[in-house]
């Protein structure tokens, strides 16, 4: 007689083959965010506080960036973000807003968490706030590495390390380079 048609080796294959069936499927489901055809819709917030050694004040900045991207193929999507920032020294602040193309590429592992490399260029209005009210053009780049948690199927949480280069031209003529910490959240729709 074969071992397989006794019952406690079919219980227990069955038990086995149930056991993965259901902790294989969220997995799955959860990848299937990823993948092409699914958008992404979501953003990242930064917040920075910069010694300044002029005695004027410290530097704070908030900048939050909205994005919209569709997955091309599994991992890789495409899109824009939209980029609405403030900053304030002492008496002075100033608003920025602007818009420009994103690309991420996650490493889609089975699991929850997620690596990913993106970049994103943009074009940005900069509007100072003070008594001669200038208004400036910048230029920028921005790259990011991180992890992505699904939280579930479709909402995720991201944090990331991040560069990012801006040059100005106009009223004032400037380069500034800024890294850190950006944490996002994003939904998915597939």
């Amino acid at each position: 007689m074969s071992l397989r048609n006794r019952g406690p080796f079919r219980l227990l294959s069955s038990s086995v083959a149930l056991l993965a069936a259901t902790t294989a499927s969220p997995a799955v489901a959860q990848v299937a965010a990823l993948s092409a055809g699914s958008v992404q819709i979501g953003g990242q917030a930064t917040f920075n506080v910069q010694e300044n050694d002029d005695g004027v004040g410290n530097v704070t900045s908030l900048t939050l960036s909205p994005s919209a991207q569709f997955f091309v193929s599994t991992g890789l999507a495409l899109g824009g973000e939209v980029r609405l920032g403030y900053t304030s020294v002492g008496d002075f602040d100033a608003w920025t807003y602007g818009i420009g193309p994103a690309i991420t590429y996650y490493f889609v592992r089975a699991g929850n968490t997620h690596p990913f490399l993106r970049g994103s260029a943009r074009y940005t209005r900069f509007s100072i706030n003070d008594d001669d009210e200038e208004d400036q053009s910048i230029t920028g780049v921005r790259a990011t590495a991180g992890l992505l948690f699904l939280l579930t199927q479709a909402v995720g949480i991201d944090a990331g390390l991040y560069y990012d280069y801006s040059d100005g031209s106009g009223d004032i003529d400037f380069n500034e380079t800024n890294y850190g910490l950006a944490l996002g959240i994003s939904a998915f729709v597939f």
